[in-house]
Protein backbone atom coordinates (compact mmCIF):
# COMPACT_ATOMS: atom_id res chain seq x y z
CA UNK A 1 0.00 0.00 0.00
CA UNK A 2 3.05 2.21 -0.38
CA UNK A 3 2.12 4.08 -3.02
CA UNK A 4 -1.42 4.03 -3.54
CA UNK A 5 -1.87 7.48 -2.30
CA UNK A 6 1.53 8.51 -4.44
CA UNK A 7 -1.08 7.34 -7.17
CA UNK A 8 -3.63 9.08 -6.46
CA UNK A 9 -1.62 12.34 -6.33
CA UNK A 10 -0.07 11.47 -9.32
CA UNK A 11 -3.71 10.42 -11.01
CA UNK A 12 -4.92 13.88 -9.78
CA UNK A 13 -2.12 15.41 -11.43
CA UNK A 14 -1.96 14.34 -14.48
CA UNK A 15 -5.39 14.63 -15.47
CA UNK A 16 -5.54 18.41 -14.20
CA UNK A 17 -2.70 18.79 -16.00
CA UNK A 18 -4.42 16.90 -19.28
CA UNK A 19 -7.38 19.21 -19.13
CA UNK A 20 -5.47 22.34 -18.95
CA UNK A 21 -3.29 21.06 -21.82
CA UNK A 22 -6.17 20.34 -23.99
CA UNK A 23 -8.09 23.41 -23.14
CA UNK A 24 -5.05 25.51 -23.80
CA UNK A 25 -4.59 23.27 -27.53
CA UNK A 26 -8.22 24.27 -28.06
CA UNK A 27 -8.40 27.98 -27.36
CA UNK A 28 -5.09 28.31 -28.99
CA UNK A 29 -6.86 26.65 -32.06
CA UNK A 30 -9.96 28.71 -31.31
CA UNK A 31 -7.56 32.24 -31.19
CA UNK A 32 -6.01 31.12 -34.47
CA UNK A 33 -9.56 30.92 -36.02
CA UNK A 34 -10.23 34.65 -34.71
CA UNK A 35 -7.20 36.03 -34.49
CA UNK A 36 -6.09 34.58 -38.04
CA UNK A 37 -6.11 38.59 -39.21
CA UNK A 38 -5.04 40.52 -35.95
CA UNK A 39 -1.67 41.23 -37.59
CA UNK A 40 -3.41 42.81 -40.82
CA UNK A 41 -5.49 44.75 -37.77
CA UNK A 42 -2.65 46.10 -36.14
CA UNK A 43 -1.11 47.42 -39.18
CA UNK A 44 -4.10 49.17 -40.89
CA UNK A 45 -4.65 50.46 -37.43
CA UNK A 46 -1.18 51.91 -37.14
CA UNK A 47 -1.30 53.14 -41.21
CA UNK A 48 -4.88 54.39 -40.82
CA UNK A 49 -4.47 57.74 -42.10
CA UNK A 50 -2.22 56.54 -44.89
CA UNK A 51 -5.10 54.14 -45.52
CA UNK A 52 -7.64 57.16 -45.60
CA UNK A 53 -5.47 59.44 -47.88
CA UNK A 54 -4.97 56.44 -50.18
CA UNK A 55 -8.44 55.87 -50.42
CA UNK A 56 -9.56 59.19 -51.47
CA UNK A 57 -6.57 59.12 -54.02
CA UNK A 58 -7.70 56.15 -55.97
CA UNK A 59 -10.92 58.02 -56.01
CA UNK A 60 -9.06 61.05 -57.06
CA UNK A 61 -7.39 59.00 -59.85
CA UNK A 62 -10.26 57.14 -60.69
CA UNK A 63 -12.02 60.18 -61.94
CA UNK A 64 -9.33 61.10 -64.10
CA UNK A 65 -8.68 57.79 -65.57
CA UNK A 66 -12.34 58.08 -66.56
CA UNK A 67 -11.47 61.50 -68.24
CA UNK A 68 -8.70 60.19 -70.27
CA UNK A 69 -6.29 62.39 -68.78
CA UNK A 70 -3.90 62.87 -65.89
CA UNK A 71 -2.52 66.64 -66.19
CA UNK A 72 0.98 67.39 -64.63
CA UNK A 73 -0.84 69.26 -61.73
CA UNK A 74 -2.80 66.72 -60.93
CA UNK A 75 0.36 64.72 -61.10
CA UNK A 76 1.77 67.28 -58.83
CA UNK A 77 -0.85 66.39 -56.53
CA UNK A 78 -0.60 62.97 -56.03
CA UNK A 79 3.44 63.25 -55.83
CA UNK A 80 2.63 65.52 -52.94
CA UNK A 81 1.04 62.41 -51.20
CA UNK A 82 3.49 59.80 -52.28
CA UNK A 83 6.03 62.17 -50.61
CA UNK A 84 3.99 62.78 -47.39
CA UNK A 85 3.77 58.96 -46.52
CA UNK A 86 7.28 58.26 -48.44
CA UNK A 87 5.31 55.80 -50.66
CA UNK A 88 8.01 53.97 -52.75
CA UNK A 89 5.24 52.89 -55.90
CA UNK A 90 1.55 53.90 -56.17
CA UNK A 91 0.47 51.64 -58.59
CA UNK A 92 -3.60 51.24 -60.18
CA UNK A 93 -4.82 48.01 -61.66
CA UNK A 94 -7.64 47.06 -63.83
CA UNK A 95 -9.57 43.83 -62.62
CA UNK A 96 -7.74 41.83 -65.33
CA UNK A 97 -4.53 43.01 -63.68
CA UNK A 98 -3.34 45.40 -66.30
CA UNK A 99 -1.82 48.47 -65.24
CA UNK A 100 -3.84 51.74 -65.77
CA UNK A 101 -1.11 54.29 -63.44
CA UNK A 102 2.39 53.79 -61.88
CA UNK A 103 4.35 56.45 -60.19
CA UNK A 104 7.16 54.56 -58.93
CA UNK A 105 10.06 51.39 -59.61
CA UNK A 106 9.10 49.77 -62.52
CA UNK A 107 8.74 46.74 -60.35
CA UNK A 108 6.06 47.82 -59.57
CA UNK A 109 4.06 46.42 -62.57
CA UNK A 110 4.18 43.34 -60.86
CA UNK A 111 1.49 44.42 -58.39
CA UNK A 112 -0.94 44.55 -61.06
CA UNK A 113 -1.48 41.17 -60.32
CA UNK A 114 -2.01 41.49 -56.32
CA UNK A 115 -6.14 42.64 -56.05
CA UNK A 116 -6.00 41.60 -52.29
CA UNK A 117 -7.44 44.55 -50.20
CA UNK A 118 -6.17 45.90 -46.64
CA UNK A 119 -2.26 45.71 -45.44
CA UNK A 120 0.01 43.16 -45.27
CA UNK A 121 3.80 43.34 -45.75
CA UNK A 122 5.73 42.31 -48.70
CA UNK A 123 9.49 42.87 -50.40
CA UNK A 124 9.67 44.45 -53.67
CA UNK A 125 12.25 42.69 -56.10
CA UNK A 126 14.05 43.36 -58.80
CA UNK A 127 17.40 43.32 -60.49
CA UNK A 128 19.13 45.52 -58.24
CA UNK A 129 15.69 46.41 -55.56
CA UNK A 130 14.85 44.74 -52.57
CA UNK A 131 12.74 47.06 -50.69
CA UNK A 132 10.73 45.59 -47.63
CA UNK A 133 7.32 47.29 -48.08
CA UNK A 134 3.85 47.72 -46.44
CA UNK A 135 1.81 47.18 -49.35
CA UNK A 136 -1.56 49.18 -49.12
CA UNK A 137 -4.10 47.83 -51.31
CA UNK A 138 -7.87 50.21 -51.87
CA UNK A 139 -10.45 49.73 -54.52
CA UNK A 140 -11.35 52.13 -56.55
CA UNK A 141 -14.81 52.39 -58.75
CA UNK A 142 -14.89 50.14 -61.44
CA UNK A 143 -13.39 47.66 -59.51
CA UNK A 144 -9.92 48.38 -60.12
CA UNK A 145 -7.35 48.27 -57.05
CA UNK A 146 -4.70 50.77 -56.01
CA UNK A 147 -1.53 49.78 -54.42
CA UNK A 148 0.36 52.14 -52.69
CA UNK A 149 4.29 50.70 -50.66
CA UNK A 150 5.68 52.51 -47.73
CA UNK A 151 8.92 51.27 -46.39
CA UNK A 152 8.95 49.37 -43.74
CA UNK A 153 11.93 50.87 -42.16
CA UNK A 154 10.57 54.46 -43.11
CA UNK A 155 7.69 53.89 -40.81
CA UNK A 156 8.78 51.58 -37.75
CA UNK A 157 11.50 49.28 -37.77
CA UNK A 158 10.62 45.38 -37.74
CA UNK A 159 6.91 46.09 -37.66
CA UNK A 160 5.75 43.28 -39.40
CA UNK A 161 7.88 41.06 -36.64
CA UNK A 162 6.68 42.98 -33.76
CA UNK A 163 2.69 42.83 -34.94
CA UNK A 164 3.22 38.72 -35.80
CA UNK A 165 4.73 38.50 -32.21
CA UNK A 166 2.14 40.75 -30.82
CA UNK A 167 -1.06 38.11 -32.82
CA UNK A 168 1.25 35.34 -30.80
CA UNK A 169 0.99 36.64 -27.51
CA UNK A 170 -2.69 37.25 -27.80
CA UNK A 171 -3.37 33.73 -28.97
CA UNK A 172 -1.51 32.45 -26.23
CA UNK A 173 -2.68 34.83 -23.57
CA UNK A 174 -6.06 33.56 -24.63
CA UNK A 175 -5.60 30.14 -24.29
CA UNK A 176 -4.08 30.37 -21.13
CA UNK A 177 -7.35 32.64 -19.94
CA UNK A 178 -9.25 29.38 -21.07
CA UNK A 179 -6.77 27.13 -19.30
CA UNK A 180 -6.65 29.32 -15.85
CA UNK A 181 -10.46 29.29 -16.30
CA UNK A 182 -10.81 25.98 -16.62
CA UNK A 183 -8.37 24.67 -13.84
CA UNK A 184 -10.01 27.91 -11.71
CA UNK A 185 -13.30 25.27 -12.40
CA UNK A 186 -12.21 22.25 -11.73
CA UNK A 187 -9.77 23.30 -8.72
CA UNK A 188 -13.76 24.92 -7.58
CA UNK A 189 -15.27 21.39 -8.25
CA UNK A 190 -12.59 20.04 -5.85
CA UNK A 191 -12.82 22.01 -3.25
CA UNK A 192 -16.69 21.56 -3.21
CA UNK A 193 -16.09 18.17 -3.03
CA UNK A 194 -14.07 18.82 0.15
CA UNK A 195 -16.50 21.11 1.37
CA UNK A 196 -18.93 18.93 1.43
CA UNK A 197 -16.77 15.51 2.73
CA UNK A 198 -15.95 17.87 5.65
CA UNK A 199 -19.84 18.91 6.69
CA UNK A 200 -20.37 15.34 6.04
CA UNK A 201 -17.77 14.68 8.94
CA UNK A 202 -18.32 17.33 11.35
CA UNK A 203 -22.28 16.06 10.79
CA UNK A 204 -20.94 12.49 11.48
CA UNK A 205 -18.58 13.86 14.65
CA UNK A 206 -21.67 15.25 16.07
CA UNK A 207 -23.72 11.96 15.35
CA UNK A 208 -21.48 10.40 17.32
CA UNK A 209 -21.01 12.55 19.56
CA UNK A 210 -25.08 12.12 20.39
CA UNK A 211 -25.08 8.82 20.06
CA UNK A 212 -22.09 8.37 22.31
CA UNK A 213 -23.70 10.52 25.46
CA UNK A 214 -26.62 8.23 24.69
CA UNK A 215 -24.60 5.04 24.79
CA UNK A 216 -22.32 6.06 27.74
CA UNK A 217 -25.72 7.25 29.86
CA UNK A 218 -27.70 3.36 29.04
CA UNK A 219 -24.27 1.58 29.53
CA UNK A 220 -24.07 2.65 33.63
CA UNK A 221 -28.00 2.27 33.81
CA UNK A 222 -28.13 -0.90 32.55
CA UNK A 223 -24.76 -2.61 34.08
CA UNK A 224 -26.20 -2.26 37.87
CA UNK A 225 -28.98 -4.51 37.22
CA UNK A 226 -27.03 -6.60 35.11
CA UNK A 227 -24.66 -7.06 37.70
CA UNK A 228 -27.08 -8.09 39.97
CA UNK A 229 -29.07 -10.24 37.98
CA UNK A 230 -25.17 -12.07 37.44
CA UNK A 231 -24.67 -12.11 41.03
CA UNK A 232 -28.30 -13.91 41.51
CA UNK A 233 -27.57 -16.34 38.90
CA UNK A 234 -24.10 -17.20 41.08
CA UNK A 235 -25.93 -18.05 43.84
CA UNK A 236 -28.52 -19.98 41.96
CA UNK A 237 -25.97 -21.71 40.33
CA UNK A 238 -24.23 -22.25 43.82
CA UNK A 239 -27.98 -23.85 45.30
CA UNK A 240 -28.75 -25.60 42.13
CA UNK A 241 -25.35 -27.85 42.42
CA UNK A 242 -27.06 -31.19 42.41
CA UNK A 243 -30.32 -30.29 40.34
CA UNK A 244 -30.34 -32.09 36.65
CA UNK A 245 -27.59 -31.16 33.35
CA UNK A 246 -30.20 -29.54 31.72
CA UNK A 247 -31.21 -27.17 34.67
CA UNK A 248 -27.08 -26.19 34.91
CA UNK A 249 -26.52 -25.96 31.52
CA UNK A 250 -29.48 -23.17 31.21
CA UNK A 251 -27.79 -21.28 34.03
CA UNK A 252 -23.91 -21.36 32.02
CA UNK A 253 -25.83 -20.15 29.19
CA UNK A 254 -27.55 -17.23 31.11
CA UNK A 255 -24.33 -16.26 32.66
CA UNK A 256 -22.57 -16.29 28.99
CA UNK A 257 -24.85 -14.18 27.65
CA UNK A 258 -24.57 -11.91 30.73
CA UNK A 259 -20.86 -11.91 30.14
CA UNK A 260 -21.46 -11.01 26.90
CA UNK A 261 -23.42 -8.33 27.19
CA UNK A 262 -21.17 -6.31 29.86
CA UNK A 263 -18.42 -6.56 26.83
CA UNK A 264 -20.99 -5.24 25.10
CA UNK A 265 -21.56 -2.61 27.37
CA UNK A 266 -17.59 -1.92 28.00
CA UNK A 267 -17.27 -1.70 23.95
CA UNK A 268 -19.89 1.05 24.47
CA UNK A 269 -18.24 3.17 27.41
CA UNK A 270 -14.71 2.63 25.66
CA UNK A 271 -16.55 4.38 22.42
CA UNK A 272 -18.53 6.72 24.26
CA UNK A 273 -15.92 7.89 26.78
CA UNK A 274 -12.84 7.30 25.51
CA UNK A 275 -9.84 7.73 28.43
CA UNK A 276 -7.02 10.39 27.68
CA UNK A 277 -4.58 10.19 25.68
CA UNK A 278 -1.28 9.39 27.71
CA UNK A 279 1.23 10.66 24.30
CA UNK A 280 4.83 9.67 24.64
CA UNK A 281 7.16 8.00 21.99
CA UNK A 282 5.74 5.06 20.66
CA UNK A 283 7.79 2.30 18.10
CA UNK A 284 5.17 1.72 15.91
CA UNK A 285 7.64 -1.82 14.85
CA UNK A 286 7.23 -2.85 18.51
CA UNK A 287 3.74 -2.27 19.20
CA UNK A 288 2.88 -4.38 16.01
CA UNK A 289 5.72 -7.08 16.57
CA UNK A 290 3.96 -7.20 19.95
CA UNK A 291 0.86 -7.78 18.75
CA UNK A 292 1.86 -10.45 16.42
CA UNK A 293 3.47 -12.81 19.17
CA UNK A 294 0.14 -12.14 21.17
CA UNK A 295 -2.94 -12.82 18.61
CA UNK A 296 -0.92 -14.91 16.14
CA UNK A 297 -1.22 -18.32 17.91
CA UNK A 298 -5.28 -17.34 17.43
CA UNK A 299 -5.21 -16.67 14.06
CA UNK A 300 -3.13 -19.84 13.52
CA UNK A 301 -5.41 -22.04 15.39
CA UNK A 302 -8.00 -20.43 12.86
CA UNK A 303 -6.24 -21.88 10.00
CA UNK A 304 -5.33 -18.26 8.93
CA UNK A 305 -1.55 -16.99 8.48
CA UNK A 306 -0.99 -13.70 10.38
CA UNK A 307 3.06 -12.37 8.95
CA UNK A 308 4.70 -8.82 9.23
CA UNK A 309 5.75 -7.20 6.69
CA UNK A 310 8.04 -4.10 7.18
CA UNK A 311 11.19 -3.90 4.52
CA UNK A 312 12.37 -0.01 5.99
CA UNK A 313 13.42 1.48 9.63
CA UNK A 314 10.20 3.09 10.36
CA UNK A 315 10.59 5.93 13.00
CA UNK A 316 9.21 6.70 16.08
CA UNK A 317 5.70 8.75 16.37
CA UNK A 318 3.95 10.36 19.49
CA UNK A 319 0.90 8.48 20.61
CA UNK A 320 -0.99 6.59 23.22
CA UNK A 321 0.52 3.20 22.96
CA UNK A 322 -2.30 1.14 24.87
CA UNK A 323 -4.81 3.12 22.18
CA UNK A 324 -3.08 2.31 19.35
CA UNK A 325 -2.57 -1.14 20.31
CA UNK A 326 -6.54 -1.19 20.86
CA UNK A 327 -6.40 0.25 17.56
CA UNK A 328 -4.40 -2.46 15.29
CA UNK A 329 -6.07 -5.54 17.12
CA UNK A 330 -9.15 -4.41 16.11
CA UNK A 331 -8.39 -4.10 12.86
CA UNK A 332 -6.55 -7.58 13.14
CA UNK A 333 -10.01 -8.71 14.72
CA UNK A 334 -11.87 -7.34 12.01
CA UNK A 335 -9.52 -9.45 9.59
CA UNK A 336 -9.86 -12.48 11.33
CA UNK A 337 -13.62 -12.62 11.22
CA UNK A 338 -13.75 -11.25 7.36
CA UNK A 339 -11.29 -14.96 6.24
CA UNK A 340 -13.63 -17.60 6.69
CA UNK A 341 -11.44 -21.05 6.87
CA UNK A 342 -8.02 -20.43 5.33
CA UNK A 343 -6.25 -16.94 4.45
CA UNK A 344 -3.80 -14.72 5.06
CA UNK A 345 -2.91 -11.23 6.71
CA UNK A 346 -0.28 -9.25 6.75
CA UNK A 347 0.35 -6.25 8.49
CA UNK A 348 2.98 -3.58 6.41
CA UNK A 349 4.25 -0.16 7.22
CA UNK A 350 6.26 2.51 5.38
CA UNK A 351 6.76 5.67 5.95
CA UNK A 352 6.62 9.23 3.97
CA UNK A 353 7.97 12.52 4.74
CA UNK A 354 5.50 13.36 7.46
CA UNK A 355 3.53 9.91 8.24
CA UNK A 356 3.45 6.28 8.95
CA UNK A 357 1.21 4.55 7.22
CA UNK A 358 0.34 0.68 8.60
CA UNK A 359 -1.21 -1.35 6.59
CA UNK A 360 -3.85 -4.47 7.41
CA UNK A 361 -5.02 -6.40 4.63
CA UNK A 362 -6.70 -9.68 4.47
CA UNK A 363 -7.04 -12.16 1.87
CA UNK A 364 -11.11 -12.34 2.72
CA UNK A 365 -14.59 -11.76 1.62
CA UNK A 366 -14.47 -8.30 1.02
CA UNK A 367 -16.53 -5.39 1.59
CA UNK A 368 -20.10 -4.58 -0.80
CA UNK A 369 -19.06 -0.86 -2.26
CA UNK A 370 -22.43 0.53 -0.79
CA UNK A 371 -20.77 -0.67 2.37
CA UNK A 372 -17.63 1.24 2.48
CA UNK A 373 -19.00 4.57 3.90
CA UNK A 374 -20.92 3.10 6.56
CA UNK A 375 -18.54 0.66 8.13
CA UNK A 376 -16.83 3.40 10.41
CA UNK A 377 -20.24 4.09 12.09
CA UNK A 378 -21.04 2.80 15.21
CA UNK A 379 -23.65 0.06 15.36
CA UNK A 380 -22.95 -1.00 11.87
CA UNK A 381 -22.29 -4.56 11.39
CA UNK A 382 -22.92 -7.76 9.62
CA UNK A 383 -21.31 -10.22 11.96
CA UNK A 384 -23.98 -11.70 13.99
CA UNK A 385 -22.41 -11.39 17.33
CA UNK A 386 -20.28 -7.40 15.77
CA UNK A 387 -20.92 -5.14 18.23
CA UNK A 388 -20.46 -2.43 15.72
CA UNK A 389 -17.85 0.02 17.85
CA UNK A 390 -14.99 -1.86 16.42
CA UNK A 391 -14.12 -0.12 13.43
CA UNK A 392 -15.48 2.95 15.21
CA UNK A 393 -12.97 2.99 18.27
CA UNK A 394 -10.40 2.54 15.21
CA UNK A 395 -11.27 5.79 13.32
CA UNK A 396 -11.64 7.76 16.62
CA UNK A 397 -8.28 6.56 18.02
CA UNK A 398 -7.01 7.43 14.15
CA UNK A 399 -8.44 10.61 14.40
CA UNK A 400 -7.15 11.69 17.99
CA UNK A 401 -3.70 11.22 16.81
CA UNK A 402 -4.35 13.57 14.54
CA UNK A 403 -4.54 10.91 11.75
CA UNK A 404 -6.50 9.24 9.21
CA UNK A 405 -7.41 5.98 7.89
CA UNK A 406 -9.07 4.73 4.52
CA UNK A 407 -10.67 1.51 3.53
CA UNK A 408 -9.59 -0.32 0.01
CA UNK A 409 -11.67 -3.45 -0.52
CA UNK A 410 -12.80 -5.88 -3.51
CA UNK A 411 -15.54 -8.30 -3.00
CA UNK A 412 -13.98 -11.98 -2.81
CA UNK A 413 -11.06 -10.78 -3.07
CA UNK A 414 -10.28 -8.94 0.66
CA UNK A 415 -9.63 -5.73 2.22
CA UNK A 416 -7.11 -3.59 3.39
CA UNK A 417 -7.45 -0.80 6.18
CA UNK A 418 -4.93 1.72 5.83
CA UNK A 419 -3.39 3.83 9.09
CA UNK A 420 -1.66 7.15 8.44
CA UNK A 421 -0.03 8.84 11.80
CA UNK A 422 1.59 12.02 11.53
CA UNK A 423 5.76 10.92 12.60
Amino acid sequence: MKTTEQKRVVKATMRAAFIFLIVVGGGYAISQFFLADFSNTLLETTLSDALSDTKDMGKFISEKLNEGFISPNDRARIQEIKDKYGFVYIVAADPDGGVVFNMGVPQAFTLGKVHSKGVSPLVLKGPGVHIPVYDIAVGMPGGRVLHAGIPQEGLAPELAEVTNQAGNLLRILFALALGGIAATIVYGGYMFRKVKVLRSEVERQRRLAYLGEIAGNLAHEIRNPLNTINMNIQLLDEKLSSADDKTREKLSRIRSEIIRLDGILTSFLKFARPPRLAIEKVDITEVLSKLIEFFGPEVENAGQHLSLDIREEIPPIRGDPEQLRQLFLNLLLNARDASSGSGEIIISAHKTARRVHVSVSDSGCGIEKNQLERIFEPYITNRDKGTGIGLAIVRRVAMDHSGSIRVESTVGKGTTFTVSLPR
